[in-house]
């Protein structure tokens, strides 16, 4: 009677507890206990299930219960893992010691002991895909119990045999049927888990692969717009060609379908034949459909090109039963070949037309292209210098090698090079200079590199500067010659000037003499016609005299060494009017200077020896009854200096301007101005060695200007 109730008490409570099992089920979550603070909420609800079962015990002694915990722990260690189980083995032991008794510490060994072995066959199974079987839940409720009673041993020792007797066939005839009914549950809701994890990741799958496709579509139909390819595929047994979106933009067809009939006639008229022999190529064949035509596009008539390309696929008798294919705008890249080929032969035609020979060459001493000047002028033709080795030998002979190593360093250039003169050896054995320069130029299909030369034939302008040196030779032994014959001319007019200072003045100053003799001693003999004849004698010979000074004054002047200094004009000009400060005050003359501070690089002497011409001038040529005024000015200019001197006096016509500079012209009667007619002469030549210049402005009557224009800097 004691067994059946007992039975009956443990019957109940694991009713109990798959009841709160189910309802744990129904409320838990769906989805995976992934983290830590699930694990701890799921610990917490068991352990919580855990003490509803213990406060509904089968009662064998004062502090003796039992119920159906052990099922409880040892199935969460079988599922939930170790932080879970713990968690909950931790709520029970506590809630255990809290009722006391003489069996606390039992069951806490119970708990203990149930919960590792879950813990311990879920580590051995190491959570294989395959659920839990009906059979190994029920070995599993067998070891565990088995274990539960033989921790009754740890019960006081005057009740484990009785406690033993009474509870030992209800706890393994109902605690296994209970963990496997338990464990079916769980097993059952962690498969339906499973199944809904991994539903959620097919759906997750399947929308990526969706998402995957969409964007695959979307970069398919974009890289065909971009590259202007547009796909299609022809039903041979229907003849239905179907084609792309892009494609009917690229044909400027809005059919969705064609037959072949409606298909052929968008090729251009002459490249239909070449259309329809490539397909039946195919057909007959099976070789792949790949060709290059162009098309009439049907919505505005515009003449394209395109690339055709097609794979026939077979039935399994054999025959072709359709063609799938792309087809490619290549208008713009035909185009751009046509440009280049037509850019290829302007260059081409600009090389072989060119006047310079010009060569083109790779690094293996290939010639690509060789021009007409070059042939024409050396002679030789294209086959006898195939190869720069050949050009080498025939142009350069001994020197080949020295030439050859200087053209294998033009492939590393990245820049032009002026290689220098060079003398080569025609096919007929004349010898010309050539002026080689060469630049880099792109690498050819194979990797080659390659340089373009130009020569300039410069053998006459080498044979012109020759000729020029041997002129320059020439004409620098006759500058030596005739450099040597001025200066002997040059001796013989210092002797000459000499002899004219001596030897003619010497009779001149007798003549001036015996005159003055005659007008002293025999003036009372002579009448006053007599008188003035020797005064005119006397005139004549002063005014012979000045003639002789003024000559060899001009004379010194050209053969005089010139010296340059830096001058400070209002210093020179000061001094020279100090100099004349008697003739000044014995004629009443004024003499203004309006100079600002200026530097010149001149002569001293023959500056010195113009400016005191012009003021004697001044002086001179004064109005009479009118005293004379002067004026000294000047100005800076760019790279000169303008000085002038006007005066007040009778002036001269304007149109005699240049002729007053010219030596013995005179624009007034000796009588009336005396003078030599020398002293401008000498005051331009003055001016011309010093690197300057001397004009004059008047009107007549009205007085003259002279002006000088001098460097402000040695030239």
């Amino acid at each position: 009677m004691g067994s059946y109730q007992a039975l009956l008490s443990l019957v109940n409570n694991a009713a109990l507890l798959l009841a709160l099992a189910v309802l744990y089920d129904i409320a838990s979550p769906g989805s995976e206990p992934n983290t830590r603070f699930k694990q701890v909420l799921i610990g917490v609800c068991i352990g919580l299930i855990g003490i509803v079962l213990m406060l509904n015990p089968w009662i064998l002694a004062p502090g003796v219960i039992f119920d159906t915990r052990s099922v409880l722990l040892s199935t969460a260690g079988l599922f939930f893992g170790p932080v879970s189980a713990v968690i909950a083995a931790t709520i029970a032991s506590l809630f255990r010691i809290y009722q006391g008794g003489s069996g606390a510490w039992t069951g806490v060994i119970v708990i203990v002991v149930t919960t590792g072995l879950g813990l311990a066959w879920s580590h051995w199974r190491r959570r294989p895909p395959q659920p839990f079987t009906w059979s190994e839940l029920y070995i599993f409720g067998i070891v565990v119990h088995s274990a539960m009673l033989l921790c009754m041993l740890t019960l006081p020792w005057s009740i484990v045999v009785d406690t033993l007797r009474e509870i030992s066939l209800p706890v393994i005839a109902v605690y296994p049927i209970a963990t496997v009914l338990l464990g079916k549950l769980l097993s059952h809701h962690v498969q339906r888990r499973e199944i809904g994890k991994a539903l959620k990741t097919e759906i997750v799958e399947r929308k990526q692969t969706e998402e995957a496709l969409r964007l695959n579509e979307i970069m398919l139909t974009t890289g065909a717009r971009l590259t202007h390819q547009g796909s299609w595929m022809w039903d041979i047994e229907s003849d239905v060609f179907t084609p792309s979106d892009e494609w009917r933009r690229i044909h400027g067809c809005d059919a969705l379908t064609l037959s072949m009939a409606q298909l052929l006639p968008i090729a251009h008229p002459e490249d239909l034949p070449m259309v329809q022999h490539a397909f039946e190529q195919g057909l007959k064949y099976g070789k792949p459909y790949n060709l290059e035509h162009r098309i009439v596009r049907q919505d505005n008539g515009e003449v394209r090109y395109i690339a055709a390309y097609g794979q026939i696929f077979f039935g399994k008798a054999g025959q072709p039963i359709k063609i799938i294919g792309v087809a490619q705008d290549i208008t713009d890249r035909k185009q751009a070949e046509d440009a280049l080929q037509e850019s290829e032969k302007r260059f081409r035609r600009a090389i072989q037309d060119a006047p310079f020979p010009t060569l083109i060459h790779a690094e293996d001493g290939e010639i690509l292209m060789i021009n007409r000047a070059w042939l024409e002028i050396t002679g030789y033709t294209q086959s006898e210098i195939s190869t720069i080795g050949d050009w080498t030998e025939r142009a350069y002979g001994k020197r080949q090698q020295q030439v050859q190593e200087g053209i294998d360093r033009l492939y590393e250039l990245d820049r032009p090079l002026a290689e220098g003169e060079f003398v080569i050896t025609c096919q007929d054995g004349r010898q010309r200079v050539w002026d080689f320069s060469t630049s880099p130029l792109s690498q050819t299909a194979d990797g080659r590199r390659t340089v373009i030369s130009i020569a300039a034939d410069i053998t006459d302008r080498k044979q012109a500067e020759d000729e020029i040196h041997r002129l320059n030779a020439k004409l620098e032994q006759r500058v030596r010659e005739r450099t040597a014959q001025l200066e002997a001319a040059n001796k013989e007019l210092e002797t000459f000037a000499y002899s004219v200072s001596h030897d003619l003045k010497a009779p001149l100053r007798g003549i001036d003499g015996y005159s003055r003799l005659l007008l002293d001693d025999y003036a009372s003999q002579l009448n006053k016609e007599g008188q003035l004849f020797i005064e005119n004698i006397r005139q004549g010979v002063g005014q012979m005299s000045r003639l002789i000074d003024d000559l060899l004054a001009y004379s010194r002047m050209e053969r005089r060494a010139l010296r340059r200094d830096m001058l400070d004009l209002r210093q020179l000009i000061d001094s020279l009017i100090a100099e004349r400060a008697g003739d000044i005050m014995a004629r009443c003359a004024t003499v203004r200077v309006d100079l600002p501070l200026l530097t010149v690089w001149a002569d001293p002497e023959g500056l010195t020896q113009v400016l005191r011409n012009l003021l004697d001038n001044a002086f001179k040529f004064g109005c009479k009854g009118i005293p004379v005024e002067v004026e000294i000015g000047g100005r800076p200019g760019n790279a000169s200096i303008i000085l002038w001197i006007k005066d007040n006096g009778i002036g001269f016509d304007s149109s005699f301007c240049d002729r007053i500079f010219e030596i013995f012209q005179r624009l007034q009667r000796t009588e009336d101005y005396p003078g030599t007619g020398i002293g401008l002469a000498i005051a331009r030549k003055a001016m011309q060695r010093m690197g300057g210049q001397i004009w004059a402005e008047s009107t007549l009557g009205q007085g003259a200007t002279f002006f000088l224009e001098l460097p402000s800097y040695d030239v």
